[in-house]
């Protein structure tokens, strides 16, 4: 059977699992400056209507409920815990290669976040978000001093005729590279510069540069591995993202996210933390900077062995493969070669996910079609 989409309905339901709020959702909002909150103030609000909810208190039983998707996915079986031994008897180069390469697997992904702090007195409060997927995390390049790992929606639902078939969808990518010293920074309006590192900054980390789900950039940050008895994360240096997609399409009160994040494996699998600080005003990144608000967010990858996400990735990758394989290479060109990139949002009314998408099931020449979509995007 060929998972390939047929259907953009299909990307728009995967999306709206794991990237976009859902639909009907009604954010809170007041006109008042007091805190809604505390209930306190001219918008006071009775305890009976409020919940308790770690980061903030007590709040409005509206705004306690977080927003994501609500899409039912087939049972879950996790997979048996296995103790983090942080790559004993092996160099810290291995401990490390080890604990990247430990990233790859099969998982179910929640997804968590909450604005905790309130910076500016613009600031509204907003539903959390929570939503969650399955994924199968490939290895597709690794040559020691560079792994690079591939994520892959698998999503089985739930309907009146019993469990779906898979719905595949290629989703982000990581790349981890040794003591790099090359890195494309954001800075605001689908921007990024290329910035080097000297030899002291670059000495012992792990750059991971995270690209979007249409294999364009999204950041690279430096980082280090520490392996402490069961203990192995990376932590990262501070670095400047775009919005989230699931935030994007639906908010217009801060231009770009700056934060510090790490990754802990876990005998279940790993956690992603982030402490994320949304900026307003990027026009001049070198001036003292306003923020918004706070906000913490969570992603626990468990692995799981049912459903078997793995084989309908693999068959999807088989099909797709060498056109994305095509779209890496454009990207790698245009980053060894250009001092800046920036990029349309949209060609021709499509964003570039969606043009990407669609010629990965319909490109024959996968070389020039790729080249050409990727570069109709570049300004």
């Amino acid at each position: 059977m060929n998972y390939l989409f047929r259907s953009l309905s299909f990307i728009i339901c995967l999306l709206l699992i794991v990237g976009c709020q859902t639909t009907g959702t009604k954010e809170s909002s007041s006109n008042q400056k007091s805190d809604p909150y505390t209930g306190e103030g001219p918008s006071s609000i009775d305890d009976s209507a409020k919940q308790y909810v770690f980061g903030w208190g007590m709040m409005p039983h509206d705004l306690a409920k977080p927003k994501g998707g609500t899409t039912r996915g087939a049972k879950i079986k996790l997979s048996q815990p296995i103790p983090v031994t942080a790559g004993q008897g092996h160099s810290k180069f291995e401990k490390d290669r080890l604990a990247i390469l430990a990233l790859a697997g099969d998982f179910k992904v929640d997804f968590h976040f909450m604005e905790t702090i309130a910076l500016t007195e613009a600031f509204e409060p907003r539903n959390g978000y929570n939503s969650w997927g399955t994924e199968h995390v490939h290895v597709l390049e690794d040559s020691g001093e560079f792994i690079s790992l591939q994520h892959t929606l698998v999503m089985f639902f739930e309907n009146e005729n019993g469990i779906s078939e898979p719905m595949v969808m290629k989703h982000w990518r990581q790349d981890w590279s040794y003591e790099d010293k090359i890195v494309y920074k954001f800075k605001g309006d689908l921007t990024w510069d290329r910035e080097s590192l000297v030899d002291d900054e670059a000495q012992d980390t792990w750059s991971q540069a995270v690209f979007q789900v249409d294999d364009s950039p999204r950041y690279e940050v430096v980082g280090s591995w520490e392996h402490r008895g069961n203990l192995s994360r990376w932590v990262s240096n501070m670095d400047s993202r775009p919005l989230p997609r699931r935030e994007y399409s639906q908010r217009s009160d801060y231009q770009l996210l700056e934060g510090e994040h790490q990754i802990i494996l876990t005998p279940f699998g790993w956690v992603h933390e982030q402490n994320n600080w949304k900026r307003i005003d990027i026009s001049k990144l070198d001036v003292a900077p306003t923020y918004l608000s706070q906000e913490f967010g969570i992603n626990r990858y468990e692995r799981i062995t049912k459903p078997d996400v793995a084989s309908a990735a693999k068959e999807y990758w088989q099909d797709s493969g060498d056109y994305w394989g095509a779209v890496r290479g454009v990207w790698r060109d245009l980053m060894s070669e250009r001092e800046s990139i920036s990029l349309h949002s949209k060609v021709d009314g499509k964003s570039q996910y969606v043009v990407h998408f669609q010629n990965a099931e319909t490109a024959k020449d996968v070389i020039e079609t790729a080249r050409q979509s990727v570069m109709s995007f570049i300004k």
